[in-house]
């Protein structure tokens, strides 16, 4: 994959309604439209073959429900390393949140993978993916090759 392709790609479980509500929440904040978004499922059939960014390593590194996974500057970011770097990216108010560095990642992961665990119980999930509004469509800085 070509990262410099795929810079600030939050990938996302389109099936959860939390990862869902997080996505809609990110579009609206998005200001310098920054961020470009795609599903897990859909990037997980896509990368299928390819070695390179192999979303099924992802899976297996993150050793729990992963519903969201930043690449940013070529690089993977994942549970809560991944919604800080997203905020931090965001810029404004939503800086105030890089104070959650000062916590141990181990600590911030506990949080990340039991609301991660219990997603689908407290928000629901899902029939299918979620599928781009005609907006969202028309906003080049969010499509990508995972619809």
């Amino acid at each position: 994959m070509d990262t410099s392709l795929h810079t600030n790609l939050v990938l996302f479980d389109g099936e959860c309604n939390l990862c869902n509500g997080f996505v809609q929440f990110l579009i609206r904040q998005d200001k310098k439209q920054l961020l470009r978004f795609g599903t897990l499922q859909r990037a997980d059939r896509k990368f299928q073959n390819q070695k390179s960014t192999d979303i099924n390593t992802i899976k297996r590194k993150s050793n729990t429900p992963t519903s969201v996974v930043y690449i940013r500057k070529g690089r993977q970011y994942m549970r809560s390393n991944a919604v800080l770097y997203i905020l931090k990216d965001l810029g404004g108010i939503w800086l105030f949140t890089q104070i959650f560095w000062l916590v141990p990642r181990s600590r911030r992961d506990v949080i990340y993978e039991w609301v991660g665990r219990n997603r689908y119980k407290w928000f629901g999930k899902k029939t299918s993916c979620m599928m781009p509004t005609p907006e969202l469509q028309s906003m080049q800085h969010h499509q990508t090759d995972y619809r």
